[in-house]
């Protein structure tokens, strides 16, 4: 399970050796992460769930020319990643 704007770790093997690779939701939306295979085919990097996301079950996609793609459920919970500040006056303190 992850929030929006959480840093989460992800990884990968069987992609073509030194081959860009984006990361995307398998919902035809735009990929938001790149990263980059080493010389045997895999993988290890840390991305950013983007802040505005669709909540609730996803699965994301890793991609690479070629196509060759590897996907991996997880949730959206409806939360943000990070703290938020609390405001003296809105209901809060």
């Amino acid at each position: 399970d992850v929030n929006p704007g959480e840093e989460i770790g992800i990884g990968g093997s069987g992609f073509p050796p030194d081959a860009l690779i984006t990361i995307g939701f398998r919902d035809g939306g735009a990929p938001f992460a790149t990263t980059q295979s080493s010389s045997n085919g895999t993988f290890l990097d840390a991305i950013t769930v983007p802040v505005r996301v669709r909540i609730g079950p996803r699965q994301l996609v890793a991609s690479a020319p070629g196509g060759v793609v590897a996907s991996f459920d997880l949730a959206v919970l409806g939360g943000t990643g990070g703290s938020v500040p609390i405001l003296p006056g809105y209901g809060m303190g």
